[in-house]
């Protein structure tokens, strides 16, 4: 079964263009593969991040600082600081994370990529 990781990221909850263009790509896919699985994650609603090296580390400290319980890792944390782009996004999926970075070269180009193949990819790692 196909499976369709749909991250919405805007603050708006309602009226966001990026919801009415993520609703629409989600059920095309959908039609495309009927038997397909989506599972939706709202960061406006819903944070479970992960940072990586790129994230600001300013931001990471403010918010552990405003919410000392907040669940993050950084990718030090956990082993991946030299890892490249596709190993982080797995571990982040197979770990229930979110990736937050600002890494505008090579990680959205990944993140693409490996939400539109992830089930080749764990085929082959299987």
């Amino acid at each position: 079964m196909k499976t369709l990781l749909r991250i919405d990221a805007s603050a708006r909850i309602n009226g966001s263009n990026t919801r009415i263009l993520t609703d629409y790509f989600q059920s095309k896919w959908l039609s495309n593969n009927p038997e397909g699985k989506v599972i939706h994650r709202c960061l406006a609603s819903n944070p479970l991040p992960h940072v990586d090296e790129n994230f600001n580390g300013d931001i990471f400290r403010g918010l552990l600082l405003r919410h000392p319980n907040l669940d993050l890792l950084r990718v030090q944390d956990v082993g991946l600081r030299e890892v490249d782009d596709p190993a982080i996004l797995a571990w982040a999926a197979d770990n229930g994370r979110i990736l937050l970075t600002h890494d505008r070269a090579t990680m959205p180009w990944y993140g693409v990529l490996y939400s539109l193949v992830s089930s080749k990819l764990s085929d082959s790692n299987a």
